[in-house]
């Protein structure tokens, strides 16, 4: 017997878009750089087009496959194929909790997989020198690291209010914070957002100068004389100026987006423990309330809301 749907219907989608933008935004950004970057033989260009084309639409059929088998208890939930019992939103509660954990690691996956896949069926497909398809490849493992932070930090808003709703559902607050394991990982994730968004345009730039580098030198060395070897590096100069620039505004972009919400992910529960902990100093018991976070912020709230029930139940005595 199906169920009336409930407010919860088409979360599963919903919770995973983000992370799905984070992700097209890291190929927009391989794409830029790899045109920036690599030299293309000639005639190859439409079978890359083609062959990535088809890369990605696999790539994201399989990833959407994967996230939303791992949301099946929140579709069903919001399909009304079960009932929103408290176990039900515990299970679903689990799901969300680990989504943006699960789009972390496909995106870094997929991005740091997907060239690999895509150079080798485009050597098949056309007369390409290694060393471009090991330019191809290594594109992703420098995009890969900053699209799967993207993807983690765009899918916690996301899932919190998913959260939220789950508890407005019908899940007390105390059996979500004792039914969800808590991972004392915030110190090494905030080192790791730190290192990708600094070693990444790191890299890109290094790598952007040193194949620029070896194009310039490539070219002096068939000069005939020293004029036409002038001519080629004021050639080199002003040569792709605006798409380095473009390439340089989605780098700055994609990684003030992740210090962003990397700041957001820390700083919103943190304000609504402060926020809690003034109530509790008035006076103002009552049941406890949920404040969705992440790791030791979702512990510190956990024993907040356990100490608000046991005070109510000291004053009930």
């Amino acid at each position: 017997m199906t169920l009336a749907a409930s407010p919860l219907q088409g979360r599963h989608r919903w919770v995973t878009n983000l992370s799905t933008v984070a992700v097209f935004t890291g190929l927009l950004l391989a794409t830029a750089y790899a045109y920036v970057t690599i030299r293309f033989p000639e005639g190859t260009r439409l079978a890359f087009g083609g062959v990535m084309v088809v890369v990605v639409v696999v790539f994201n059929l399989i990833g959407d496959t994967i996230e939303q088998r791992r949301l099946a208890t929140l579709r069903a939930l919001g399909e009304g194929d079960l009932p929103a019992t408290p176990a039900n939103l515990l299970v679903a509660a689990q799901e969300v909790m680990h989504q943006p954990e699960v789009a972390f690691w496909l995106s870094l996956t997929f991005l740091a997989l997907g060239p690999l896949v895509l150079g080798g069926l485009w050597s098949l497909l056309s007369p390409v020198p290694p060393g471009v398809v090991l330019q191809v490849s290594f594109v992703g493992f420098i995009i890969a690291p900053l699209t799967a932070v993207l993807a983690l930090l765009a899918s916690v808003p996301r899932s919190r209010q998913v959260l939220r709703e789950l508890v407005a559902a019908g899940l007390p607050a105390t059996a979500i914070y004792a039914g969800l394991p808590v991972s004392f990982v915030l110190r090494r994730r905030l080192m790791v957002f730190a290192a990708v968004a600094v070693f990444t345009p790191v890299l890109l730039v290094a790598d952007l100068a040193l194949t620029r580098l070896r194009a310039l030198l490539g070219q002096l060395v068939t000069a005939p004389d020293a004029a036409a070897m002038h001519a080629l590096a004021q050639a080199q100069r002003s040569d792709g100026l605006w798409p380095l620039v473009g390439l340089v505004i989605l780098v700055v972009l994609a990684v003030s987006a992740s210090a962003w919400l990397s700041g957001s992910m820390l700083g919103d529960p943190l304000r609504e423990l402060a926020a809690e902990t003034e109530r509790l100093a008035r006076g103002e018991h009552g049941q406890p309330r949920f404040i969705p976070a992440e790791h030791e912020t979702f512990a510190a709230a956990g024993a907040i809301a356990g100490m608000e029930a046991q005070l109510v139940e000291l004053l009930g005595r």
